[in-house]
């Protein structure tokens, strides 16, 4: 009989993704429990910590009828990484250098994992220009992020998909966690 070698329980340090600065580090309380990670489809979220599972109740309806459902939303945190972040970026307005000031946070809606709605909870480098008296400023924009949408490309292309298979707004609510009027917007958007 083959003999299975068992790994220590400490930490595991796992780098989720190769841009990735430092590795996400796995306390041992949670590699007891077992640990599925899998490719996200976003090269350039980078993943910092495990995510937080919270039981909440959230309106799939909309706010004139209101449809109240418990539900778990697990929500990711991480950084926005694009390819040109390292690059030097200069002012439109008077061409000087624009200088780092600080991080923005945004919260997007993401494809749903089983019975659990997701979010990614995502922070993006923030600059301004190094002219005191330009004051412009700049934040990259979320390459993964639907156009006009606080959900990602991803869930908008699978709310498309199943807004073509005929299921109702409430069916797709309660699938994907956001509201009706959500839904019927990126409908018509589609279209």
């Amino acid at each position: 009989m083959h003999e299975q070698k068992q790994r220590p329980v400490a930490q595991i340090r796992l780098a989720i993704d190769s841009a990735a600065s430092e590795p996400v580090v796995i306390p041992p309380e949670e590699t007891e429990h077992g640990i599925l990670f899998h490719p996200s489809g976003i090269p350039s979220f980078v993943q910092k910590e495990l995510p937080e599972e919270v039981s909440d109740k959230i309106n799939v309806g909309t706010a004139g009828e209101p449809d109240m459902h418990s539900c778990t939303i697990r929500t990711y945190y991480g950084i926005f990484r694009d390819k040109e972040e390292d690059s030097q970026l200069y002012c439109p307005k008077c061409g000087r250098q624009l200088a780092g000031n600080g991080t923005v946070s945004s919260t997007l809606f993401h494809l749903p994992e089983g019975s659990a709605y997701t979010r990614l909870e995502v922070i993006r480098h923030r600059y301004r220009c190094t002219n005191k008296e330009c004051r412009y400023s700049y934040v990259y924009p979320i390459s993964f992020q639907a156009s006009g949408h606080m959900v990602t490309q991803l869930l908008f292309d699978y709310v498309k998909q199943l807004l073509s298979y005929g299921l109702s707004y409430r069916q797709i609510a309660s699938i994907t966690g956001l509201n009706k009027n959500t839904i019927s917007a990126i409908n018509s958007q589609a279209v």
